[in-house]
């Protein structure tokens, strides 16, 4: 017995082994490609976060926050503004008031 070859099982062959494919590069989410950014820019919607103009329009650190010393105000504050609806050069352009 101890003078027969062993056989070999056809299934514990060793395989050739195989290269590993090579991964796939994901884009990085910051950086868009500048066809994107061209399509972005037409209306600028959705929100994106690397525009700036986005980024500028959303305005978090512009907000209307109250102030410590008007808390204190026996009367309340009313500020207004006004702005104009249409074009510069028309005549049919209406001043709008906003309070």
């Amino acid at each position: 017995m101890a003078d027969e070859p062993e056989e070999i099982d056809e299934d514990m062959e060793e395989e050739t082994p195989q290269e590993a494919r090579p991964p796939k590069a994901l884009a990085d989410p910051r950086k868009p490609t500048l066809a994107e950014v061209q399509a972005h820019n037409l209306t600028h919607l959705p929100y994106r976060s690397w525009c700036p103009h986005c980024v500028r329009g959303k305005g978090k650190s512009l907000d209307h926050r109250t102030l410590d010393k008007e808390r204190n105000h026996q009367v309340p504050t009313v500020s207004m503004d006004y702005c104009f609806m249409g074009r510069q050069d028309d005549e049919s352009t209406m001043p709008i008031l906003v309070i």
